[in-house]
């Protein structure tokens, strides 16, 4: 998965545009009610990379886009940090 396909996901999850932050995105988590983005998305040396600041987990992010750990939809390549 690309990470402009992540963004799509996340943004027809949440029902929010993600916004441009240096090389990556901050958008809303769909793991939690978010009130203002705090999920990070980007790309690493290995893959794709996501991080909630607000504390929610890889899982919970991952269940909440109907997706089972770092080697389902999303492909091996995603991390649970950035």
């Amino acid at each position: 998965m690309k990470l402009s396909e992540l963004v799509s996901l996340v943004e027809s999850k949440t029902g929010h545009k993600a916004t441009r932050s240096g090389d990556g995105y901050v958008c809303h988590c769909p793991a939690h009610d978010d009130n203002s983005p705090s999920l990070s998305l980007g790309e690493g040396r290995k893959g794709l990379l996501l991080k909630c600041h607000a504390g929610c987990t890889f899982e919970a992010i991952a269940t909440a886009l109907a997706v089972k750990g770092c080697c389902g939809t999303l492909g091996k390549g995603i991390h649970g940090h950035l």
